[in-house]
């Protein structure tokens, strides 16, 4: 899996290979102006890129650096994670083949953000969105246990409201910004 923050055109760039795509919001909304940010980042990229070309114009991409701005200065980030998987293609109960594609899951969350699953056990990592960690990340694309795509988080804007809510004991995930001190009080 790869986890993108994106805060510049270049590092969307690196996300736009994937065969699929789709966003999700981590925030109270999206509000109408966050939405119409998102779509100039990602709907005038995917739009100019076309599903046959192997890239996006320079220029296109350049066109989003303000848009990545202003979504920054509302308090916001975008995160992408790009994982792999296949799917195993049947006509009734005979085998074709394995299909391989790339996922592209576009996240626009509060920055910081911190999260893990809602209903978790006490003892459950909080995990750092757009770290390095793979464990952390593969719980928001990865599958369910019900088999439902739908999947519901507790998040976090800072580590002062963690710690507040852990009274002081909060079980951070160890790969999440290892080398990142945490707030003691």
């Amino acid at each position: 899996m790869i986890v993108q923050v994106v805060r510049t055109p270049l590092d969307l760039q690196r996300t736009l290979e994937a065969n699929l795509c789709r966003v999700n919001h981590w925030t109270d909304g999206p509000a109408p102006h966050d939405s119409a940010v998102i779509e100039q980042i990602l709907g005038q990229t995917f739009s100019e890129r076309g599903w046959d070309a192997p890239g996006v114009p320079l220029d296109s991409l350049l066109a989003i650096a303000e848009p990545l701005h202003r979504l920054a200065e509302r308090g916001l980030q975008l995160v992408a994670m790009v994982s792999r998987g296949s799917y195993r293609l049947r006509a009734g109960s005979a085998f074709l083949r394995d299909i391989s594609f790339e996922m592209a899951d576009y996240l626009v969350a509060p920055d910081p953000c911190y999260f893990r699953p809602a209903g978790a056990a006490f003892e459950s990592p909080i995990h750092t969105l757009g770290s390095r960690c793979a464990a952390g990340h593969a719980t928001i694309v990865g599958e369910s246990g019900s088999g439902e795509r739908q999947k519901a988080f507790q998040i976090w804007t800072s580590q002062g409201s963690v710690v507040r809510d852990f009274e002081r004991s909060v079980p951070w995930c160890a790969d999440c910004d290892a080398d990142t001190d945490r707030l003691v009080g």
